[in-house]
């Protein structure tokens, strides 16, 4: 049977949970594993069983590895040490973030890695439901989502990073670089960073509530980019941030979803590069 993409049905509750629970995650790595100058050690990746962590060598001379995993499947977190599952908590208790924290610091204190999590990435998260139907019709998505991103990976040319789920913004990206550097400022502060596209999968915000997919030249001409046709649903975005969207709902249902995601993201990457490259 062709695979479609599950409905969100009453999905803000739980994504809130999901999220919150991701961002104390990432802080793990953030802390004790050997930084990336991309800041990709603090992702998560789709794995089998939910999302994990990469497996990583704490600093400070640790003889064995860590990796966390919040499993979608059987709806717990877990951290193993090596090969072994040395820690285990059900996402369905209804932990707040610092709780979490808070258990994830003693279970490491006992594994001989001292370490405080880095708290302001998460305090404050507000943790709602944990519907299990909705987790599996994400879970499902999700999956079938890194698959097309990936799919769009080998298409491209040239410095291409890796397809991660970012903790702070609970979405999945790819990200393709240009040969071409360019002042961005962030925070107050200028500094150069390689042109870029984003491609993505966001599961809703404060501009635009339900989920969608996204990508986004950087820098962003207005000029050069809002009168360029996009494929059926997607359109250029600019309420909060700069780029091009097309609404989740729009591939409900749709039996060829994968070529119409994979159209969007290579439309976006075609219009997009050479202007990027000049």
């Amino acid at each position: 049977m062709t695979m479609t993409l599950p409905e969100f049905l009453d999905w803000e509750p739980t994504r809130a949970t999901l999220h919150a629970y991701a961002k104390v995650i990432g802080t793990v790595p953030r802390a004790l594993a050997e930084p990336h100058p991309k800041w990709w050690h603090v992702s998560l990746k789709v794995a089998p069983e939910g999302l994990a962590t990469d497996r990583f060598r704490p600093l400070g001379g640790s003889d064995f590895t860590l990796q966390l995993l919040m499993d979608l499947v059987d709806h717990s977190i877990k951290v193993y040490k090596d090969d072994a599952l040395s820690y285990q908590v059900s996402m369905t208790e209804g932990l707040s973030a610092v709780q979490l924290a808070d258990q994830l610091e003693d279970h490491l204190r006992s594994l001989g890695v001292n370490v405080e999590l880095e708290r302001t990435k998460f305090e404050g998260a507000v943790i709602g439901d944990y519907d299990l139907s909705v987790v599996e019709a994400y879970f499902r998505a999700v999956s079938a989502v890194d698959e097309v991103i990936k799919e769009v990976r080998e298409s491209l040319d040239g410095d291409i990073g890796i397809v991660q789920l970012w903790p702070h913004n609970f979405d999945l990206a790819l990200e393709w670089f240009s040969p071409k550097m360019v002042q961005y400022e962030h925070n107050g502060e200028i500094s150069e960073t390689p042109a870029q596209i984003n491609f993505g999968f966001a599961p809703g915000d404060s501009s635009h509530p339900s989920p969608y997919f996204y990508s986004c030249p950087l820098p962003f001409d207005e000029d050069a980019y809002t009168e360029l046709p996009l494929p059926s649903g997607a359109r250029w975005f600019q309420a909060s941030w700069e780029g091009s969207i097309l609404p989740y709902d729009t591939l409900v249902r749709e039996s060829d979803f994968r070529s119409q995601l994979k159209d969007y993201f290579l439309t976006v990457y075609r219009l997009a590069s050479p202007l990027l490259s000049e």
